[in-house]
């Protein structure tokens, strides 16, 4: 090590210091973020973005399962699919509901 009365030294101690206080700030503010309650809308960008835009169909078929598929027999499963011709209104609705809940500025949903 340098003498420590060595201005340089001194200079670059203090710079390295100054980094350490600042990557130190940063890793907490960042720790901060990640564990805040999100308000309803990260929430539903994070379900979004986390959770369903990661579905995808593989359409290569030599990296698809070769096995036999799986019986539906005793499991819970639709046997018949509808079309749902309001479901854009039911979906306001509910938004509705829910924001009139939870208010965008209000921090109350786990991250």
């Amino acid at each position: 090590m340098g003498d420590p009365n060595n201005m340089e030294e001194l200079q670059r101690r203090l710079q390295e210091a100054l980094q350490n206080v600042d990557k130190e700030r940063q890793r907490a503010e960042a720790s901060e973020q990640q564990t805040q309650p999100t308000t309803l809308d990260e929430y539903i960008t994070g379900c979004h973005s986390l959770v369903f835009s990661n579905f995808n169909i593989e359409l290569n078929r030599k990296l698809t399962s070769k096995g036999p598929i799986t019986n539906p027999r005793n499991k819970w499963c639709p046997t018949n699919l509808q079309p749902w011709p309001d479901f854009l209104q039911q979906q306001r609705i509910t938004f509705g509901t829910l924001y009139d809940t939870f208010p965008t500025d209000r921090r109350v949903f786990e991250n």
